[in-house]
């Protein structure tokens, strides 16, 4: 893959969109850029005022602070002028114009458009650069970082000074320099200052001062006899003048330049993109944060429907308890008053209000300790049935248990007297009567002794007060006590545990279910977070060593 087509595709891949629009100018119109270099007060902004007829500011000290482009573009009647800072360009006047150039601004560059002329055509810019010489620390910097940008330079030398100064000689020299320095030529200023000879005598000096920088090995120049001239700002024809030398050093090599200026753009970029990749590779990390806030999360509510879980199906433990005790309050309250009841209809009508309060009950507490609001009794069998039929059993018990009590009663004051013939007679003065016969018989026919007789006489009164009926009804009463207790610890327990079964299908669907879909759900959460964690780490590796990868084959077409 060729290097540009890499860069393209990492910047798109990557998102680096100034990368994308540098070969986009790229590919549009590389540019050759011919810069002036020298020291302060070397002729620079004088000369290229002459050549173009343009109002750089001049004899201020120091004067270019910044940098100056100069841009010929077709179609303009009169110069235009831009400010620059970082990538952003904007039209401006000439009053900030002149100021930025000299540092009263805090814009990097100042850009002022011209119409193309013969020695600025267009696909060329000349760039004005502050003085290497007395410039300060950060305009050298801004220069050298400039100069790597150039394709030829025009170094202003003052003809005054009669030799190349040191510091500039050194400048130039830099190895950062070495693709500029086949396209140096050197222009030697103010030329109008002295006579033509002593003019050809500097030249001279300095073109033998040059090739022995060549011969040192410190610079890679050729022709240089040809590319130290001398020219003044004052001059007639000094515009052809540096035209032709421009040619002859760099214009006639245009095509060439410009494909070696857009071979080193190129490069510019690949490294520019190479720093942003080893950059991007230097800093990433593995994020899980968003994905761990969202387990923590899941395995919160998680651990939150399991108490919650926990905490329903304890309540069904504390929920029989309670039901017990309350049903067996309302059936002791009853139960007792339906066993007083005269009638079956009375009765009838207690039981019904009986079952209503039991019913009414059963579903508040299904909805309190459960939250069920659509339960009903209903699954609890006929109560009412079951609840009359054990009352009349109770009520025939309580009959039979005043006959036996009375019978029993009276063999026990009269021992002659049999309990089951007396049980036959169906009432205690009958079992008195048969006592009372007893007695007679044994005394005799007649039956006329004083016992017989006040027996006979209990007898009758037996019949009508009857007095161990009252003594059974006690007795039978007690026992109908007991039945009734019985039936009431009997059926609160059948009815707790019919209302318990009953709850089991609503309790599981509309209680129990809920939760445990809600806990399969979060569990699938959780397995899903965690499958998303291990193809995220995997993708990080993946694309760090596809990064990686990619650095290695910038690199390698960048070298």
């Amino acid at each position: 893959m060729e290097l540009k087509d890499l860069i393209a595709q990492l910047a798109d891949k990557y998102g680096y969109a100034s990368i994308s629009q540098r070969l986009l100018d790229l590919a549009n119109s590389p540019t050759i850029r011919i810069g002036f270099i020298g020291e302060f007060s070397a002729g620079k902004s004088s000369l290229i005022n002459s050549i173009l007829d343009i109002h750089l500011p001049t004899n201020i000290a120091p004067t270019t602070k910044a940098i100056c482009l100069i841009e010929p573009t077709v179609g303009l009647e009169s110069n235009q002028y831009f400010r620059e800072r970082g990538n952003l360009r904007e039209p401006t006047d000439f009053v900030e114009f002149r100021n930025i150039l000299r540092g009263e601004s805090d814009c990097q560059a100042a850009v002022v458009q011209v119409p193309p002329c013969e020695v600025l055509p267009t696909g060329c810019v000349f760039v004005d650069t502050p003085g290497i010489h007395t410039a300060s620390g950060n305009e050298a910097e801004l220069t050298k970082a400039y100069l790597s940008m150039l394709d030829a330079a025009v170094v202003c030398i003052n003809i005054t000074n009669g030799v190349i100064n040191k510091d500039l000689l050194d400048f130039l020299c830099d190895a950062q320099l070495k693709h500029l320095q086949k396209h140096l030529v050197f222009a030697l200023t103010w030329s109008d200052r002295k006579s033509p000879e002593e003019g050809e005598i500097v030249r001279a000096h300095i073109v033998q001062l040059l090739q022995k920088t060549v011969q040192d090995g410190r610079m890679e120049m050729s022709d240089l006899d040809q590319k130290v001239f001398t020219i003044s700002a004052l001059e007639q024809g000094n515009a052809s003048k540096l035209y032709n030398i421009l040619r002859q050093a760099v214009l006639e090599d245009l095509p060439a330049l410009h494909e070696q200026r857009k071979q080193q753009m190129l490069q510019d970029i690949g490294k520019d993109l190479l720093e942003m990749l080893q950059e991007r590779l230097r800093v990433s990390q593995f994020d899980s944060t968003e994905l761990d806030d969202a387990q923590d999360k899941a395995q919160k509510e998680l651990k939150g429907l399991q108490m919650e879980l926990r905490k329903r199906e304890g309540q069904m433990d504390s929920l029989q308890e309670s039901i017990y005790q309350k049903v067996q309050s309302i059936l002791s309250s009853r139960l007792f008053e339906i066993g007083a009841a005269p009638g079956e209809a009375e009765r009838a009508q207690l039981i019904e209000a009986m079952n209503n309060e039991l019913s009414q009950m059963l579903q508040s507490e299904a909805k309190n300790y459960l939250g069920l609001n659509n339960f009903s009794a209903a699954g609890l069998g006929n109560i009412a049935q079951e609840i009359d039929s054990k009352m009349k059993s109770i009520e025939a018990f309580r009959n039979i248990g005043v006959t036996i009590s009375s019978a029993i009663t009276f063999a026990w004051l009269i021992p002659g007297g049999g309990v089951i013939g007396n049980l036959g007679q169906g009432a205690s003065g009958a079992a008195a009567q048969g006592a009372a016969a007893a007695l007679a018989s044994s005394q005799g026919k007649n039956g006329t002794g004083v016992l017989g007789t006040i027996l006979g006489g209990i007898g009758t009164a037996f019949r009508s007060i009857n007095p161990f009926e009252h003594i059974g009804n006690a007795i039978a009463a007690n026992r109908k006590k007991n039945a009734l207790q019985n039936m009431v610890n009997e059926k609160a327990g059948s009815i707790t545990n019919a209302f318990l079964v009953s709850l089991e299908s609503p309790f599981q669907a509309e209680v129990l279910q809920p939760i445990q879909e809600q806990l399969a759900e979060k569990r699938r959460q959780l397995s899903a977070f965690q499958d998303q964690g291990m193809r995220a780490i995997e993708d990080f590796r993946r694309q760090k060593s596809q990064t990686e990868q990619e650095i290695a084959q910038l690199q390698s077409l960048l070298s």
